[in-house]
């Protein structure tokens, strides 16, 4: 005897068609559409009916027509004033001047040419600050060294160059101020 397979009861799918989700969504959004209507046809039948019965109750009086009075001035004038007006151009504001910084004067007195000078080129209450303009004067090619000084309780770091022969030190004060460090020349007492 032969022996039937059995075959495996799969459930369907039941989900639905693609038209079917289509059609119900039609349908739900002409369901919304037709409260909306109805909802805004009650909210007009709820106006009193007294207008509608006004129109049979005719009134035969006559109307009197107003006099012409004067035209009333518009509220506002700039309507006549601004066709009027010649265009005007705008004023440019005037050249911003910014005042040259005066370059710092350099002593004319004679160089005493056996003397030897250094030249302060700043005084800082921080440490870095000093090394920073160290860094700057070594651009400029000039070996500086910084020292500390105590004035009234405060310690101050003066940055110094030199020390440099007379004519070599007004050189070196020129050029240091045309790089706007501002300078200080000393003149070196030997004893």
């Amino acid at each position: 005897m032969t022996t039937i397979k059995k075959r495996a009861n799969r459930p369907k799918n039941q989900s639905p068609s693609p038209a079917a989700k289509i059609v119900l969504a039609v349908a739900v959004a002409m369901a919304i559409g037709l409260l909306f209507a109805l909802t805004q046809l009650s909210s007009d039948e709820d106006e009193p009916v007294v207008a509608r019965e006004s129109d049979r109750h005719t009134d035969t009086r006559e109307v009197k027509k107003p006099e012409k009075a004067e035209p009333i001035s518009p509220e506002f004038q700039f309507y006549t004033l601004l066709p009027e007006q010649a265009p005007s151009r705008p004023v440019a504001p005037p050249p911003r001047v910014v005042p040259e910084k005066p370059a710092p004067a350099i002593d004319d007195t004679p160089v005493d040419e056996t003397a030897e000078y250094i030249i302060q080129a700043g005084s800082f209450i921080a440490e870095s600050d000093a090394e920073r303009r160290k860094a700057e004067l070594a651009m400029l090619g000039y070996s500086s060294k910084v020292r500390p000084a105590e004035v009234a309780g405060q310690t101050y770091y003066r940055v110094f160059v030199g020390p440099l022969g007379g004519e070599a030190a007004r050189q070196a004060q020129q050029r240091i101020s045309k790089a706007d460090i501002e300078t200080l020349p000393r003149k070196v007492i030997t004893e």
